[in-house]
């Protein structure tokens, strides 16, 4: 039988919290949202390319974005580990939500 690394083990485990609090749809648009600045040393610097992202997606919606980002925030699942990446969990929080802020006002 296999021995699993205890690192293995609680990946595992956190994406099965991750998995159970929130929608496989808002983990993948919050994925889409963080995935271009997972290797920024400030990710706030990049909200415009993000927003841009948004508005090019030839399936998901800014709304389906704005309900993924509701979901995701209001959430106590570490986005932090959405991305192999790390950022601070409120550094990322904080993007997120000014993502949110700048897709609740209407897209010129």
């Amino acid at each position: 039988h296999a021995v699993f690394p205890s690192a293995c083990v609680r990946a595992c485990y956190r994406d099965r919290v991750i998995a159970a609090e929130l929608s496989p749809r808002t983990i993948g648009l919050t994925q889409t949202l963080i995935r271009p600045v997972q290797l920024q040393l400030n990710p706030l610097e990049h909200v415009d390319v993000v927003i841009g992202v948004v508005h090019q997606d030839p399936i998901a919606t800014p709304e389906d974005y704005l309900a993924a980002l509701d979901e995701a925030l209001g959430s106590t699942s570490p986005i932090a580990r959405l991305l192999p990446e790390y950022h601070p969990e409120v550094i990322l929080r904080r993007f997120l939500s000014e993502i949110r802020r700048r897709l609740a006002v209407p897209y010129n």
